[in-house]
């Protein structure tokens, strides 16, 4: 990620968190998050939602990655 991904994303996170984020643009936001990889690193509840949306097939995983999801 470039500076200005690192940014946007960042911008983001903050709109999530302030509810400023529009519902149309949640689940773009955490498909961007398990691209990045960002979604098992934040705070458990991103990591959570981002599974849900796999397992719901609004969102996906590339093959090759798979989460850290034991928190080591």
């Amino acid at each position: 990620m470039n500076q200005k991904e690192i940014g946007d994303l960042i911008d983001s996170v903050i709109d999530y968190e302030m509810g400023e984020m529009p519902a149309d643009k949640v689940t773009p936001f955490f498909q961007q998050l398990i691209d990045s990889g960002l979604a098992w690193s934040l705070q458990g509840f991103y990591g959570r939602h981002a599974r849900s949306l796999i397992d719901s097939g609004l969102c996906h995983m590339d093959q090759g990655r798979r989460p850290n999801l034991s928190g080591s």
